[in-house]
């Protein structure tokens, strides 16, 4: 059976860093405490700690050695950076490698680019055709692409629905 571990205000989050060994020299526990308050939580904070070796024998066995609250602060700027840089590579294969597809289709001459949807269209089953249909009827009320919808009456292009 699990503990349920009671809330924390930010200074029993810093007492409980100090009791598992982890030091304030380059963040000093205000500084720590405003670093909790207002950029990061303390689970996530604290999920860094797991990489750093912990004191084996002795009075401070168990404690974490020579980590302090400024090289977790270093891992959450990394590891936020990190996501920022994944998010936009994403991005940018998704983009060009639509743009890729629609070239492809409109060198192709046996390709109008609607048949290549109606053949995907047909290929789904009852429930991903409702939930697509279910996505088109929510995009429809957008003031955005509810034009495009109505313009296009279920015979999409490839290119139009590439664009989202």
């Amino acid at each position: 059976m699990q503990t349920i571990k009671p809330k924390l205000s930010i200074q029993e989050q810093i007492i409980k860093l100090k009791e598992k060994g982890i030091g304030f020299q380059l963040y000093d526990e205000q500084k720590a405490g405003a670093y909790l308050q207002e950029n990061n939580n303390f689970f996530k904070l604290t999920s860094y700690r797991k990489n750093f070796p912990k004191i084996q024998n002795g009075l401070n066995k168990g404690k974490y050695a020579n980590l302090d609250f400024g090289y977790l602060v270093d891992l959450a700027v990394i590891d936020a950076r990190l996501r920022i840089i994944a998010i936009e590579m994403a991005l940018n294969i998704e983009h060009f490698a639509k743009v890729s597809l629609v070239n492809d289709i409109s060198q192709d001459s046996s390709e109008d680019g609607y048949k290549i949807v109606d053949d995907y269209l047909t290929g789904l089953d009852d429930n991903q055709r409702r939930h697509l249909n279910k996505a088109i009827e929510d995009h429809g009320k957008s003031e955005y692409c509810g034009d495009l919808i109505k313009k296009y009456d279920g015979k999409y292009p490839i290119w139009y629905l590439l664009k989202y």
